[in-house]
């Protein structure tokens, strides 16, 4: 059951960080087409959500959550 909630964790938080990142990068591409950059908040937004993921996988690999223990039954493990 935990193993389960981790995974996903995992694959909400990188939906998270992917849809952050898309919106992010098709604004600036969008600033690019002339008129100024008004609204900055989204550039925040996407450096947060980036910046709290960091956080957790590596707190999440620290703590042993997550590692090799993934994708080994075939080595001997």
């Amino acid at each position: 059951m935990y193993a389960a909630f981790l995974m996903w964790a995992i694959v909400v938080g990188h939906l998270a960080v992917g849809i952050g990142a898309a919106i992010g990068v098709g604004s600036l591409l969008a600033a690019t087409q002339g008129g100024p950059i008004t609204d900055t908040g989204f550039v925040t937004l996407v450096e947060r959500i980036f910046g709290i993921w960091a956080y957790v996988s590596a707190w999440m690999l620290w703590r042993g959550h997550i590692g090799g223990e993934f994708g080994q039954e075939g080595k001997g493990a």
